[in-house]
């Protein structure tokens, strides 16, 4: 079952999540960032401390997950 539809904004996020991996938003400060993505092991990204707003991180992240 693909958990996110539509893939057209945020290609690179959806593939992380369809795939098992996740995004975690929210600060952590164990590793002062405020949006982190993992795969099934590791942490494969993480984001800045703070931003102006979701989007702006969801974009972030999306840029971040190219490979």
């Amino acid at each position: 079952m693909k958990f996110l539809k539509n893939s057209k904004k945020y290609p690179n996020i959806s593939k992380l999540i369809n795939d098992g991996g996740q995004l975690d938003i929210g600060y952590v400060q164990e590793l002062d960032s405020y949006i982190v993505a993992s795969d099934k092991r590791d942490i494969i990204w993480e984001g800045l401390d703070t931003y102006e707003s979701l989007e702006d991180a969801l974009d972030d992240a999306e840029q971040g997950l190219k490979r």
